[in-house]
């Protein structure tokens, strides 16, 4: 005899009963549950050490991935730390914090090397059947050499990340090149450039970063006095947004105005700038290798000052000025000041490099055939 029961459950499932459920589930049993039902698209796991709300490129720019990747039917989880006031779900993608999730998913994408992402890398390595592990050394130092190594694939933003492939594998063969960028939502009006500027009071140079000596804050900061030093007469401020860190503040000047952990305003703060100053020493004391900013000042329009020694700069040097010293710094602060028809050609070069390389959807194109090659040799090789 059939139990009464169970046609009533039935119902209630088929009417709103099994959003209920679903809802109840745990991170890790959604993700079995998605991993084990055939989908057209692999689930894709992204382990990064910081993640919004935190600042920081790296938070940023996975946010980013992991953003286009579920925009485009990629069933998608963030493995990182939390804090208990931060929230388990970003704009739809869900945080997580067990290394049990490298259970259930097809593919981990380990960004950056961190404590975080080397314990990721151990676990794989004791999986019975790990899923296809992509790895993005964020190579400005060679540390974390066992992850390139052990990686399927890697994911190279820059050229020195496929160099540093080449070096541990003995060819580049598993570098798979994908050009960084930012979305366009970093992308500021004419208008709120306008407004910021009013805010401000005068023309300006923008910094964006962390209050850390590796990027350079106290000595833009002397840069930039010695500039008003030397041109008392110009209308000309530096505006310094610091996200994170408070190692190394600007000392007080009259002309440096600072924001603190305001990521909303930067985009205003952009389209409104004269160009922005990129500060970061070369390694060892710097230690960026695809500064998001100056992406965001080419969607932007704007050119920039930049400390040589970063790596993405190789290839986008064309579209600012690069520096060695401060006197060097100097010059060519004044340079863009004195010559707006030098700064717009520079603007025009930046701008069209973002339209036809540096650009979301190029980048989220790349990084989707990365996956899916990946996930079909992987296949292949299971087979």
């Amino acid at each position: 005899m059939v139990s009464p029961v169970r046609p009533r459950q039935t119902a209630r499932l088929g009417s709103g009963g099994l959003r209920r459920w679903w809802g109840n589930r745990s991170s890790a049993a959604k993700m079995w549950i998605q991993h084990h039902v055939p989908h057209r698209q692999p689930s894709v796991l992204i382990a990064v050490h910081d993640y919004p709300p935190r600042i920081g490129g790296c938070p940023a720019h996975a946010h980013a991935i992991a953003s286009g990747l579920h925009d485009r039917g990629y069933r998608v989880a963030v493995l990182s730390d939390r804090a208990g006031s931060e929230p388990f779900a970003v704009n739809g993608v869900r945080v997580v914090t067990s290394l049990s999730m490298l259970h259930h998913c097809d593919v981990v994408f380990t960004y950056s090397v961190s404590t975080l992402t080397e314990r990721v890398g151990r676990t794989l390595s004791v999986i019975r059947r790990p899923p296809i592990w992509l790895h993005y050394p964020c190579a400005v130092t060679y540390a974390g050499l066992d992850m390139v190594a052990r990686a399927d694939r890697v994911i190279a933003f820059n050229p020195q990340d496929a160099a540093i492939t080449k070096a541990v594998c003995g060819s580049a063969a598993k570098a798979c090149p994908v050009t960084p960028a930012v979305p366009d939502s970093r992308r500021g009006t004419i208008a709120d450039g306008l407004a910021f500027r009013t805010r401000v009071g005068s023309d300006y140079i923008l910094w964006v970063g962390a209050w850390k000596p590796a990027k350079g804050v106290r000595n833009l900061a002397h840069r930039f006095a010695r500039l008003r030093l030397d041109h008392p007469e110009w209308p000309i401020k530096l505006v310094m947004f610091g996200g994170y860190g408070q190692e190394e503040f600007p000392e007080p000047h009259p002309e440096i105005v600072t924001f603190d952990a305001n990521v909303a305003d930067i985009p205003a703060a952009l389209a409104g700038c004269l160009f922005v100053a990129f500060n970061s020493p070369a390694h060892p004391v710097g230690y960026d290798a695809n500064p998001l900013i100056l992406l965001e000042a080419m969607m932007n329009r704007k050119t920039f000052v930049a400390q040589a020694g970063t790596p993405l700069l190789d290839e986008i040097g064309h579209a600012g000025l690069l520096v060695d010293s401060d006197e060097q710094w100097l010059a060519a602060a004044e340079s863009l000041y004195r010559n707006p028809d030098r700064r717009a050609a520079l603007e025009r070069a930046g701008e069209q490099a973002w339209h036809e390389r540096y650009n979301y959807d190029r980048m989220m194109a790349e990084l989707t055939d990365a996956i899916d090659a990946a996930v079909r040799a992987g296949a292949g090789a299971a087979s």
